[in-house]
């Protein structure tokens, strides 16, 4: 699992930057990654409470979801 979860900590660190933060869908990490959508959001979370990133949900102006931002918080090594 280590390596899915670096998967998915590199297609963040590497989405474009919109108001410096990374911008990326969950399903776009997916595509990235070949790793499933409930296994993204599980790695996701891993990495928020290990301290690697920071979430940001975004919103537009009705209310719907948009893709999340992430900040780099450290480095994930394997």
């Amino acid at each position: 699992m280590k390596s899915e979860k670096f998967k998915v900590y590199e297609a963040i660190k590497n989405a474009p930057l919109k108001k410096g933060l990374h911008s990326i869908s969950y399903s776009s990490i997916c595509k990235k990654t070949n790793v499933q959508n409930t296994m993204v959001s599980s790695l996701i979370r891993s990495l928020v409470l290990e301290g690697y990133i920071s979430k940001l949900n975004n919103y537009n102006s009705t209310g719907g979801l948009l893709s999340n931002g992430y900040s780099i918080l450290k480095e994930f090594h394997i």
